[in-house]
């Protein structure tokens, strides 16, 4: 039997209230792509199409919309001064500072 303050944190990992419908409905995608900079994946250069790729993975359907939020997501994070973006090659590319 886990203790309540275990169950807390675990809920807290893993559920999120959803702001429209006040319910629990598990991560979305901005807590993913925080999460994706929490576990380090941003210290090599990676793309949009790589994040997008990585949140698909992780149960998020993805459609322009969503892709067009993570986009502006992880620019957020570089204005933020959490990643830098440059160019390599012909296209943009994220790092963790």
């Amino acid at each position: 039997m886990l203790s309540k303050k275990k169950r807390l944190n675990i809920l807290k990992r893993d559920n999120y209230t959803c702001k429209l419908c006040k319910k629990k409905c598990g991560k979305d995608y901005i807590q993913i792509v925080d999460d994706l900079f929490d576990e380090g994946f941003f210290r090599q250069p990676v793309s949009n199409a790589e994040v997008c790729e990585r949140v698909s993975k992780r149960g998020i359907v993805l459609s322009s919309r969503i892709k067009g939020c993570i986009n502006g997501k992880i620019q957020g994070m570089a204005k933020a001064k959490k990643l830098a973006k440059f160019k390599q090659g012909n296209k943009f590319v994220y790092q963790e500072r």
